[in-house]
């Protein structure tokens, strides 16, 4: 079965637990910033050579607060429950809970009823299904990650948010904020994961026919960009609007995945960053 709908020519891919996902304990991605004010990379943060591997050979990792849905994985969750797509998309949001006779829209929400955990419950009778729900996301490497993105996103800002909101959301929780304020805060946890697995794996690809990135003049840039004052990433007015535009970007993504691995095809070294961008779904690929 291949939950993400892939079927790339010439590979065999499963997806993974959380568990394999966090598997190398030096991979953990800790810190917002890139670079220190000698150019160097900010020790576990998003170029740090340790968490990456010298090469950029390694996908790290970000632990999570709380458990987020892995968007690749919801057709194939509404496929074995019969769920509609606005039921998924009431608890993904946090608009809705699972009650005893299925969603509920009400507005009655607790951590146990909504989001991810809600669908948590829903997969505990179908282990294929696990690796729906993260409490880790894979990190792509620093050498996969254009410079410019389309709209401003480049991965390295979609993780800097993710990481941004991981931490309000486990400053809130730790001062007890108000229940309300909680359930946002994990919706905009899970708007940052979802743009890194959409937006973000989506412009790794174009590492596949853009020249390799040279990490020095990577680390000089974004350099320059913290003095010169680069834009706020933490803002919340970009949220995506429905779970259908999400998905819509994965159809797209898909499609130019199946195409690459055609491309790379008898090319170690394009095979190898096709290998690393499916690590970063949370996947584990190999040539068939």
């Amino acid at each position: 079965m291949d939950p993400y709908g892939l079927e790339l020519a010439g590979w065999k891919t499963r997806a993974r637990l959380p568990s394999e996902l966090s598997a190398r304990d030096e991979g953990e991605v800790r810190e917002r910033g890139l670079v220190l004010s000698d150019a160097s990379p900010v020790p576990a943060g998003l170029l740090c050579p340790r968490v990456f591997g010298e090469s950029s050979e390694h996908v790290g990792w970000i632990r999570l607060p709380r458990p987020v849905v892995n968007l690749w994985m919801v057709p194939a969750l509404m496929a074995a429950t019969g769920l509609e797509p606005r039921d998924v998309e009431a608890l993904y949001y946090h608009q809705g809970h699972l009650g005893p006779e299925g969603v509920v829209h009400d507005g009655t929400l607790t951590y146990q009823t909504t989001g991810a955990a809600a669908l948590q419950t829903l997969t505990r009778h179908d282990p294929a299904l696990a690796p729906l729900v993260w409490n880790v996301l894979p990190v792509v490497p620093p050498r996969l990650r254009p410079e410019r993105g389309q709209e401003g996103r480049t991965p390295s800002r979609l993780y800097r948010k993710v990481l941004h909101h991981a931490e309000e959301l486990r400053n809130k929780t730790r001062h007890g904020a108000a229940p309300v304020l909680l359930e946002d805060e994990r919706g905009r946890l899970q708007a940052a994961v979802s743009d890194a697995l959409t937006w973000g794996i989506a412009q790794a690809l174009e590492s596949f026919t853009t020249v390799p990135v040279d990490l020095v003049r990577r680390t000089t840039y974004f350099l320059f960009a913290r003095v010169e004052g680069a834009p706020d990433d933490t803002n919340n007015s970009d949220r995506p609007g429905t779970l259908a535009l999400w998905l819509s970007r994965i159809d797209e993504t898909r499609r130019r995945l199946r195409e690459a691995a055609v491309e790379v095809a008898g090319d170690p070294v394009r095979e190898r960053k096709l290998g690393l961008v499916l690590e970063a779904l949370g996947l584990h690929a190999e040539r068939a």
